[in-house]
């Protein structure tokens, strides 16, 4: 017996078609199969904002979290899930906005009136009230938010 390199090249396709139909089976359905099950559990915890991606096994959770325990949770969750062998983190914690100033209710030559809706406080230091008939709009300077108007 000798060395024969002709007969090693002449197999060497059957040697390596069980890797390549392993991947070629089993290689996208895995993927798949674990992003699905992160995006199920970052839900269940509460996670609606978050979105994955997924390489392999390896997760990554990006999007804009309301608060620091919920980001916690979604991490936690993803890194919880069945088959995920690392999870990378581009999630950031940003609060939500303010909520729209309160109007005070005004009263003017025509009776009390109610104003309700929000503008910014640049545009809302001044309104204009219009009557049913055309002529000169009576304004009133004193329209403020609710909690400049109670000195808050």
């Amino acid at each position: 017996m000798g060395f024969r390199p002709s007969k090693w090249i002449l197999y060497s396709p059957v040697a390596v078609l069980p890797f390549l139909a392993a991947l070629f089976v089993e290689g996208r359905g895995l993927q798949d199969d674990v992003a699905r099950r992160v995006a199920d559990n970052v839900a269940k915890a509460g996670g609606s904002w978050a979105t994955s991606s997924v390489e392999g096994r390896d997760v990554k959770l990006a999007g804009d979290a309301p608060s620091a325990a919920q980001m916690d949770a979604a991490i936690a969750a993803a890194v919880g899930t069945y088959g995920v062998r690392r999870v990378e983190s581009a999630v950031r914690v940003v609060e939500p906005p303010p909520a729209a100033p309160v109007i005070t209710p005004q009263s003017g030559i025509w009776g009390s009136f109610d104003i309700a809706g929000s503008w910014p406080e640049s545009n809302g230091n001044v309104l204009s009230v219009a009557p049913e008939n055309p002529g000169r709009p009576e304004r009133i300077p004193s329209l403020r938010p609710m909690e400049q108007a109670s000195g808050h």
